[in-house]
């Protein structure tokens, strides 16, 4: 993950976490979207959630603790244009790893797919024998040099710093891989942004 979030404009807003982890469930939970907001407030609904031992217990209560939240956020209506995708990656009860993808152009309907080999959001060709201790950097300075050729307005920011988590059996393996060249300047221009707020308050 990359640790940028964004005015709806566009501007650069703050750093943050973009992923979180969950060991007494041996799952990570993420999104990616317009709001990164709405990935942290589901992240502490997950963690306090009862009766759910696994991602796959997690996922019969997924589908509708989405819609309730969204509701509650958005009064059951996302901003034109704007979509919010959850994941789920964990390991089972039979120690199977599983991933659940909750999107909401779908009413946040689950997807269960299998987790083998590496995939990316936004899109980009990785080479076959690509491994994220060496790889992560280069896959997201190509993820962001494609978002950048898109219109601003279906763009994905990404700046900031290049984080990893690797889910294993035995637990998680979180480190930062990179830093993006122009993160100092990103973050003064976090610093003018918030300046000019409060002196147009």
């Amino acid at each position: 993950m990359d640790t940028l979030a964004v005015t709806p404009g566009g501007a650069p807003a703050m750093w943050t976490s973009k992923f979180h982890i969950v060991p007494h469930l041996r799952s990570i939970v993420c999104g990616t979207g317009f709001d990164g907001a709405f990935v942290g407030e589901w992240f502490l609904k997950v963690n306090s959630m009862l009766g759910v031992g696994d991602v796959v217990d997690l996922d019969l209560y997924a589908q509708k603790g989405l819609r309730a939240l969204a509701a509650e956020k958005y009064s059951s209506r996302f901003p034109a244009g704007r979509t919010l995708t959850i994941y789920h990656f964990g390991i089972d009860s039979e120690d199977v790893m599983t991933g659940y993808a909750y999107r909401s152009t779908s009413g946040f309907a689950s997807e269960r797919f299998p987790l083998s080999g590496i995939g990316v959001k936004p899109q980009v060709v990785t080479p076959p024998d690509c491994d994220l201790d060496h790889d992560a950097e280069a896959i997201m300075v190509a993820q962001r040099e494609a978002q950048l050729a898109r219109p601003e307005s279906e763009r994905i920011h990404i700046g900031g710093d290049v984080w990893v988590c690797h889910l294993r059996r035995e637990g998680f393996f979180t480190y930062k891989a990179a830093s993006f060249a122009d993160k100092e300047e990103t973050f003064l221009r976090m610093l003018t942004r918030l300046r000019d707020s409060k002196r147009g308050r």
